[in-house]
């Protein structure tokens, strides 16, 4: 199984999500609130008349656990979604799970799906 964590703006979740549920894919998915930052960018806003620097951006952190096979797929839609243009700075982790479990049924690894 590969966990796949995603950040990018929070104005693409909606669409992000309707393409993934499109694939109609076994998978575990949570979307959360974030701040995101890369440490070298500041950004400058105006808010009735005054200047000031902004350091965080919010951003969606989206993690999906899908078997294997599906990996691939699914990474392919979600960078397809999150890459529009290219001024946003997006990142797309992917890791591998060992194992997983159901809590109320018991079952484990792909089968927890």
């Amino acid at each position: 199984m590969r966990r796949i964590q995603a950040t990018f703006p929070s104005g693409l979740l909606d669409e992000v999500m309707d393409a993934l549920l499109d694939l109609r894919l076994p998978c575990q998915i949570t979307a959360t609130e974030t701040r995101f930052a890369d440490g070298r960018i500041r950004h400058e806003q105006h808010y009735r008349g005054t200047r000031y620097v902004r350091r965080w951006q919010l951003r969606t952190q989206l993690e999906i656990v899908v078997s294997d096979k599906e990996a691939e797929s699914v990474l392919g839609v979600l960078v397809a979604k999150i890459d529009r243009d290219r001024r946003d700075d997006s990142a797309v982790l992917i890791s591998e799970v060992d194992d997983a479990l159901r809590v109320r049924s018991g079952r484990r690894g792909e089968f927890a799906f």
